[in-house]
Parts: structure tokens; sequence; C-alpha cells
């Protein structure tokens, strides 16, 4: 008889060793989260033992190790980069965008209308462990200056409230987190001014007509450098 626990064990110690384990975490201290398929090494190992042309070969294993440093997130800690990874997984493909993902985390307005007429937006009830640490991430992250995420703070809030703000900082932070755990890729900030220039004559022609409501006449001229 063979031991179970002991033969994981080993398993697991050969896999953070070998060639096939992909790291692409640039912290010293990464949130490591593993994705293995012993039971099916296990059946491929006894196919090949089976086989007479494997005779003698090594256990394949097929293991893939990632180690994704969430805490490159602004203010996402250790304990609540855990408690994120213990709700949602680390296997991102069972959720086709990251918009399913929102919507299964339930931080996103839910759909109630009635003859055309949208009667509330509240979210729905989702994982309490989950929103909680999202939205607590979120709180902290508009208060780290000069980022994406304080800006869109700021920019949601002078519209439709801090609370909504929040919710959609929250929704952002997920959105990273999905993206990190598919593709493999580390956080990039797109900075405070992102919204300044995607939408700057948007912008612009705002504020002047914002000017021309309280009775000024504005001529726009490029500064000269």
């Amino acid at each position: 008889m063979t031991n179970a626990p002991k033969d994981n064990a080993k398993e697991v110690r050969s896999a953070r060793n070998s060639s096939v384990c992909v790291n692409v975490a640039s912290s010293a201290m990464p949130i490591t989260a593993y994705s293995e398929s012993l039971g099916a090494s296990r059946e491929n190992s006894a196919r090949q033992q089976d086989a007479p042309s494997c005779a003698g070969a090594s256990k394949p294993l097929t293991c893939l190790m990632f180690a994704i440093d969430l805490t490159s997130i602004p203010r996402v800690k250790h304990l609540g980069a855990r408690a994120i990874l213990s709700e949602i997984g680390i296997d991102m493909n069972r959720f086709a965008t990251d918009a399913h993902l929102i919507s299964w985390a339930c931080i996103c307005p839910r759909n109630d209308e009635s003859a055309g007429k949208r009667r509330s937006s509240r979210i729905r009830k989702g994982s309490p462990w989950l929103k909680a640490t999202l939205v607590q991430c979120a709180w902290s992250a508009t208060r780290t200056t000069d980022t994406y995420l304080q800006a869109q703070f700021h920019r949601i809030r002078s519209r439709r409230g801090a609370k909504k703000a929040i919710v959609a900082v929250a929704a952002s932070i997920l959105t990273a987190i999905y993206q990190m755990l598919k593709d493999g890729t580390m956080y990039l900030d797109l900075g405070p001014s992102h919204f300044d220039s995607r939408t700057k004559d948007r912008q612009k022609n705002r504020l002047v007509k914002r000017l021309a409501q309280l009775g000024y006449q504005v001529q726009l001229a490029p500064l000269i450098s």
C-alpha cells in the first residue's frame, strides 16, 4: 500500500524544484497560489509504467505554480490577498471575463427593472468575507496618493457619492486580480492622470460650457512653452 499524503508531499517538493514551475513575481515575499493536478500525474505515471518502452523512466509531474504578487496592488496586504484568493480561487478559466467574476462576487449594480423603469441599483448579497475584504482594501487604496484607484474614487464620488464610488474601486481591484491570475501579469498602475488624458477634449468642452453658464466668455489658446 502507498501512503497518499507522503506521495503528495514528495510531488509538491519536486514541483518546486522542477523546470515546469512558472514564477512571475518580482517581490521577495509573493502571495503563492498553487494549481496542481496530482491525480492526472498518477494516471500518466501508471500508463507509462505499464508501457514496455517506458520501463525505468522517471515519474511525470503535471504541476503549475504561480507566484503572483497581489500585494503590488495599492494597499492590498498579505492578509487581504490570502482572504481574496481563498474565496475566488486561482483558476480564472471558470469565468469568461472579468465582468463575470464581478457579477459572481456581487459587487455590481443589480438588474432590477419593471416596465422599462429601473427600480433599484443596490448590490446583491454575496460572500460577506470577499465583499468586506475588497471594500476595506478599496478604502485604504483611496488614501494612497498619485494612484489610479484614488483618482477613480474622487471622480465617481463627485457625481454618485462615496458609497457607490468605493464599490467601483473594489470592482477595479477585483478586475486587476482577475487579469493577474489569468494572464500571469503584474499590476500596472495607470496613474492619476488617466481619466484626464482619456477625456481631455470632453473635459475642455464641459468647462467652457460651465463658464458660459456662469456668464463668462472664454477663448481657448494653447500655452506657448
